[in-house]
């Protein structure tokens, strides 16, 4: 069963060409208005991706949970948020040089976070878009405890055969497979929702 270790994978679709600025705070491609699952296509099948360990997305296939090794990677509508609202306090992703011989720079992605309940199986996608097409890549997250600020602090390099300019175009939230609201959120949407997904899961459960 995945843990909390953290990834990061890159599609080869998209290459991606050293920036020197700033990209900023989350709340830039935040909030959001549309929830979201991220999912993996094996054989024509559609699995949602439940969590990020070692570089691979981990499904649950009829109630077990095995890696995925597909390359084939999307963004889906999905019905419900997953309950629980994060904080992303000063969450950055920003392109900097290293302190290296190398001219490439790094992809900076650093911040606080806090979860106001327990979140397990965290992870963030971000989707990017440039001169050769639109990708995902995406990486784990440490498990959230309730009111706990956990800090986050990872660089990315580049491969060296990198080109074309980049734009961030998204950046989505999970825990469990479900998209997170955040605090950039409007609360009063966050409740509607959240009373949403309540309701979901309990015709689910009265289905049993």
């Amino acid at each position: 069963m995945p843990g909390a270790a953290a990834s990061c994978k890159l599609p080869p679709a998209i290459a991606m060409k050293p920036l020197p600025l700033a990209l900023g705070l989350l709340a830039a491609v935040l909030p959001l208005r549309a929830q979201n699952i991220f999912s993996v296509s094996e054989n024509g099948a559609v699995l949602p991706v439940r969590a990020i360990e070692d570089r691979q997305p981990f499904v649950l296939d009829h109630g077990r949970w095995r890696r995925s090794d597909s390359t084939r990677y999307s963004l889906r509508r999905a019905q419900i948020f997953g309950l629980g609202t994060l904080d992303i306090g000063a969450f950055k992703i920003e392109f900097t040089h290293a302190l290296s011989d190398s001219d490439e720079p790094d992809l900076h992605i650093y911040g606080r976070l806090k979860a106001d309940i327990p979140l397990r199986h965290c992870f963030f996608v971000i989707k990017v878009t440039g001169d050769l097409g639109t990708g995902l890549f995406f990486d784990g997250l440490p498990d959230l405890p309730a009111n706990e600020e956990v800090r986050y602090d990872r660089r990315f390099p580049y491969a060296a055969q990198a080109h074309g300019m980049v734009q961030i175009a998204g950046v989505y939230l999970f825990a469990d497979g479900l998209q997170l609201l955040t605090s950039r959120d409007d609360p009063f949407f966050v409740s509607q929702q959240h009373e949403k997904t309540r309701q979901a899961l309990q015709r689910q459960r009265s289905a049993r």
